[in-house]
């Protein structure tokens, strides 16, 4: 059961979603852009003493979530390198958004392809793009299609590619098991250290 709370810090309100489940602790998940929170916890837990938890982890969360924007002005993070783009300061969000995109899905359009001839994946998969909070990527395995995260494309180019065999090991494993990191690691081999740039939001993997 899953309920939509929220949460007041410095002065903004932000929701959070509750869902009870049969477990022993409470556990918090703040999005990437630290604008939301997901909570699971006992299902009969007070629901004063859960508030009150939630409000004293979500600045701790926030905190570490939290980080600087890719997008200053007409500067902005392209494939790892900061670009100078004139007048992208007047774009609103929805232009500013289909122009990265498109720059994303010329990317993934050669890169996916090229992954899955090296990995002898033999039926493709539809490539899409769009915004997404929590994930990275995703495997869509019966519809054969792996959506990305759009805030991909102000990241190296290796850190794109280890999100892009990240996803195409789900081929061969749907969990994240010992096997699965087996087959990234094949395909990846610097997959940790990417992945670490790529949690800590370092856009030129450096």
């Amino acid at each position: 059961m899953s309920e939509t709370w929220s949460c007041t810090y410095n002065g903004i309100v932000y929701p959070v979603v509750v869902t009870f489940k049969r477990v022993r602790n409470i556990n918090f998940h703040m999005a990437r852009d630290g604008k939301s929170m997901t909570v699971s916890a006992p299902t009969h837990i007070e629901r004063a003493y859960l508030l009150k938890k939630i409000n004293e982890y979500f600045p701790k969360l926030q905190k570490k979530t939290v980080f600087p924007s890719p997008i200053e002005g007409n500067d902005v993070f392209v494939f790892g390198t900061k670009t100078n783009i004139v007048g992208l300061k007047n774009l609103d969000e929805k232009t500013t958004g289909l122009f990265l995109k498109t720059q994303l899905l010329a990317y993934l359009t050669q890169r996916v392809p090229y992954f899955e001839n090296l990995m002898g994946i033999n039926k493709p998969y539809k490539i899409k793009v769009r915004i997404m909070r929590s994930r990275y990527g995703v495997n869509n395995y019966r519809t054969r299609a792996i959506t990305f995260a759009l805030e991909l494309v102000h990241y190296d180019p290796a850190i794109i590619d280890s999100v892009i065999v990240h996803e195409l090991s789900h081929e061969f494993e749907r969990n994240h098991s010992d096997r699965f990191y087996a087959y990234v690691y094949r395909y990846c081999p610097d997959y940790g250290k990417l992945y670490t740039s790529l949690r800590k939001h370092r856009y030129g993997n450096s």
